[in-house]
């Protein structure tokens, strides 16, 4: 099902190839079609293909949803909104005994000595259960630390959690930034903030 939902719901590009197959074989098989097939099919193929079309731009997944929310956190942190940045945690957080007032604190104050740009995220895997998500995502992004900038790449799990139709951060993990292996949030921060 999950398949489906990314392959029809999800990927215009994938679709819009299937679609593209599926006209193709309605022209080429219109040759081979007797009576009201061969002119109805290749415009009921058209007729299939817009529908889905309207229909994957209609539909937003949870899974999509997750994503915008994450765009909007990454968005807030390259502007250095502290509004947006906060309005992206959940007020549970606690993760590394870190509340959602003091994550907050830590990451504005480690962007008042570190200024991050042009990110860019690869390989984000979103698994959605019901109102929990856990996304797994690498990152590159140009990080100007005492006014020399250089590309970073790093790995992080983000968790959120779904409540009041808002999707809020539960939980960041670094796995590793700039091929270095990270332990905890806490000493990215740490390290952010000394430059």
């Amino acid at each position: 099902m999950d398949a489906l939902t990314r392959f029809f719901l999800e990927s215009p590009f994938q679709l819009g190839v299937a679609c593209a197959i599926a006209i193709t074989a309605a022209l080429l098989a219109r040759p081979r079609l007797e009576g009201r097939m061969r002119t109805h099919a290749p415009p009921a193929t058209l007729a299939v293909a817009a529908l889905l079309f309207a229909l994957q731009w209609a539909v937003t997944t949870p899974r999509e949803r997750v994503r915008e929310a994450l765009d909007r956190f990454i968005a807030a942190i390259e502007r250095r909104d502290e509004a947006g940045l906060r309005a992206a945690i959940d007020p549970d957080y606690d993760g590394e005994s870190l509340t959602a007032e003091s994550l907050g604190d830590a990451i504005v104050a480690a962007l008042e000595r570190v200024e991050i740009f042009d990110t860019r995220v690869r390989g984000c895997e979103i698994d959605v259960r019901d109102d929990s998500a856990a996304v797994r995502l690498t990152a590159m992004a140009t990080v100007k630390l005492q006014g020399f900038p250089r590309r970073l790449s790093g790995q992080w799990q983000i968790e959120w959690r779904r409540a009041a139709d808002r999707w809020r951060i539960m939980r960041i993990l670094p796995v590793e930034i700039g091929g270095q292996p990270m332990e905890s949030l806490r000493d990215v921060l740490t390290a952010a903030r000394r430059g």
